[in-house]
């Protein structure tokens, strides 16, 4: 909590016009952790939750090639997966290295 009234006490004394406010979430998370990993969570999180990718019985992820392909994260994703269902850890594993 404290942190949270900190960020927008000191938001709140950055120019509107400043390169923070153009931020993507992506970029936004990546400031904040310092790292591409949680960027990745974030994105498989997110084409999970839109339904672009499908979690079977053993827990491997899937994509389904209906679904619409947003931005670039997105396409490293599906291309991962275009080969079959794949594991979550050798998914983030590999996406890393793909477009973060």
């Amino acid at each position: 909590m404290f942190n949270r009234l900190r960020f927008r006490d000191v938001l709140s004394r950055v120019d509107r016009n400043s390169f923070v406010f153009a931020l993507s979430p992506a970029e936004m998370i990546y400031v904040g952790k310092k790292n591409s990993e949680f960027v990745v969570h974030s994105k498989i999180n997110s084409m999970v939750m839109e339904e672009k990718v499908t979690i079977d019985k053993d827990g491997n992820l899937s994509y389904r090639p209906e679904a619409t392909i947003d931005d670039a994260e997105e396409h490293a994703v599906a291309e991962r997966l275009k080969n079959g269902p794949t594991s979550y850890a050798a998914l983030s594993c590999g996406v890393t290295g793909d477009i973060w």
